[in-house]
């Protein structure tokens, strides 16, 4: 089995990461630096979004939350706002992820049950254009 992910930027500001695997701590650095390469392309005014969606993932192991964990605290000055989102069902990955976001320290990124919770977020840093897009991206189109 191998990594699965896919990170875009389909409009404006709005990076867009679907993530499926993470399996080592080098998928974990490769997913991080697709992110970073996304972030860095965008040439839209202001601070780029990050929506992540992580509702078919299961829990990481150690190492790759470790990688996750490092990778979180500068993107804190990279993105304007993160929206985390995970499948409620999967209880293990959520308290995963919320301690990560937890451990990064910022305000801007959240971790969500749900497409509306996540838009809702995202909305107040998005232009009308990059909202229809990210609740595109949410409903898997």
């Amino acid at each position: 089995m191998t990594a699965s992910y896919r990170v875009e930027n389909q409009r404006g500001r709005l990076i867009e990461a679907r993530v499926l695997r993470l399996l080592t701590s080098e998928d974990a650095d490769a997913y991080a630096a697709a992110v970073i390469a996304k972030a860095r392309a965008v040439t839209s005014n202001g601070s780029p979004v990050l929506c992540a969606d992580h509702r078919e993932a299961n829990i990481y192991a150690p190492a790759v939350a470790d990688r996750l964990a490092l990778a979180f605290v500068p993107n804190n000055s990279r993105f304007e706002r993160i929206a985390i989102l995970v499948a409620p069902e999967n209880a293990t990955l959520l308290m995963q992820l919320q301690r990560l976001t937890r451990e990064a320290g910022s305000n801007r990124r959240r971790v969500c049950l749900n497409a509306d919770e996540a838009i809702e977020h995202l909305a107040q840093s998005l232009d009308p254009s990059e909202l229809e897009r990210a609740s595109a991206f949410l409903s898997g189109r």
